[in-house]
């Protein structure tokens, strides 16, 4: 039905021999770099767990029992250290990926800082607000506390005379 010649697509890029050997150390670097040491890490984590199991699930001598508490505290200890690591670098990358932006003029301008420039708007608008009124009752409020600091070291010195006598 189809009448059309086979042909063959041949493909329209051909790496050359060195992309080929710089592909073959990078997947080699990869494997023995990143790989390797990440299953070798769930392997330890798998042996430990099923050994976890094969104590608690024997015999529950005390030794065994301080045994197994030993080892699921460096478990868990061993799963905090890359946690926190984690948990340091992804919110300091990110700062410094959005700062690294916004020195570009490259970040965008979402919706979020849009609400947070109002905000500043209104907060910039209440504090003039606020230094107005300051300045108004300042005066006042000073001339109050000085009458009322010398009224009362007034009465202080008067009932230290009749005190003497």
């Amino acid at each position: 039905m189809n009448h059309l010649p086979e042909t063959q697509i041949e493909p329209v890029y051909r790496p050359s021999v060195r992309q080929i050997e710089r592909g073959a150390k990078i997947r080699r670097f990869n494997f023995l770099a990143i790989y390797l040491p990440i299953g070798l890490a769930a392997l330890v984590a798998i042996v430990i767990t099923i050994l976890l199991l094969i104590a608690a699930l024997g015999v529950g001598s005390s030794d065994t029992l301080e045994t197994i508490s030993a080892v699921a505290d460096s478990v868990v200890i061993l799963a905090i250290i890359p946690t926190m690591v984690l948990c340091a670098i992804v919110p300091t990358a990110y700062i410094a990926i959005s700062m690294q932006l916004r020195s570009r003029g490259q970040a965008p301008i979402k919706s979020t800082h849009i609400i947070f420039w109002q905000v500043q708007y209104r907060l910039e608008l209440i504090a003039e607000q606020i230094a107005i009124i300051m300045s108004r009752i300042r005066e006042p409020i000073i001339r109050i506390a000085s009458r009322y600091a010398f009224v009362k070291h007034l009465i202080v010195r008067i009932l230290s005379i009749f005190k003497r006598r």
